[in-house]
């Protein structure tokens, strides 16, 4: 295993246990909220979804902004040459890209599987007879919530650190290919022992604006960087791997400018490193005071 790769899985370790209660509590406390309410005639679709919002939003933060300043100071010495980019305006990128995505991409599919372990405690209850109180006991003893938050926060701090190190090789308009880095150790899924193989995906290259193809018996999934969550849930689930950025240079040897090799049309990292690149660091912080406000409101 390399530097590079024992770094990547000693930052995501570290994340994981400071946020591993917090996605455990806010799992709980849907199912609880459920439980206490159940006798009022609650449905499954009025879950708290704020507790779970807040703990997401801080596993992104942290593993997406660490990652993120990790790759921009590599890509900076592969050039030798330093960049005059504030990490404020790393940390508004990776809180950006967590305002667009992580309800659509996170929050809502997660709350989406707490509704169908609920349904399934209601469904038991109404085979078997049971009782309001008894229902709300089965409901509070549940405690397989404890196997998918450790489940969540593994896969949603590997897709933050990814995403984090996406928006850094954006946001320094550096034309750069993407390289899948995976664990490479005897937990690394593979073909035929899986469904999915990332023990080979290790050192592949391709465009910024490319799709990793990874080899699968079941499908074959088009990945912009390892925890893509548009990608098969085989495919991400527990992932450990990471991306690294190879510089591209001209026949001079200097480095090409994103902009020559991949437009911004439909690559969501580049069209958020344009609009930080608008913004001034107080209107970013300006930014980020109206979305936190918001996010307690919700």
């Amino acid at each position: 295993m390399t530097n590079q790769q024992k770094r990547f899985l000693k930052l995501i370790t570290s994340v994981q246990d400071k946020y591993r209660e917090a996605v455990y509590r806010a799992i709980r406390d849907q199912i609880n909220y459920f439980a206490d309410n159940y006798a009022n005639g609650i449905t499954v679709t009025d879950l708290p979804k704020l507790p779970l919002i807040k703990a997401l939003r801080k596993i992104y933060e942290d593993a997406g902004v660490q990652n993120a300043v990790y790759v921009r100071q590599q890509i900076r010495r592969s050039l030798r040459k330093g960049f005059d980019s504030p990490t404020e305006k790393l940390q508004w990128m990776v809180n950006e890209y967590y305002r667009q995505n992580l309800l659509s991409q996170a929050v809502t599919p997660i709350t989406n599987t707490t509704r169908k372990q609920i349904e399934q405690v209601l469904q038991q209850a109404n085979a078997e007879g049971w009782g309001i109180k008894k229902t709300v006991q089965a409901l509070k003893k549940t405690d397989i919530t404890r196997a998918r938050a450790e489940l969540i926060v593994r896969t949603e701090t590997m897709k933050a650190a990814n995403a984090g190190a996406m928006l850094s090789a954006a946001e320094l308009d550096i034309a750069v290919n993407k390289k899948w880095i995976s664990a490479n150790d005897n937990r690394t899924r593979r073909i035929p022992r899986d469904q999915y193989d990332h023990l080979h995906m290790n050192g592949r290259e391709v465009g910024y604006n490319e799709g990793f193809v990874v080899p699968s018996t079941k499908t074959i999934d088009l990945m912009q960087y390892p925890g893509d969550p548009t990608a098969s849930a085989g495919n991400v689930c527990n992932c450990r791997c990471t991306v690294a950025f190879v510089p591209l240079r001209d026949a001079l040897g200097q480095p090409i400018p994103m902009s020559r090799v991949a437009p911004q049309a439909g690559n969501q990292f580049l069209r958020i490193a344009t609009l930080a690149a608008s913004f001034s660091i107080s209107n970013m912080l300006i930014s980020e005071l109206i979305s936190s406000i918001e996010n307690d409101n919700f």
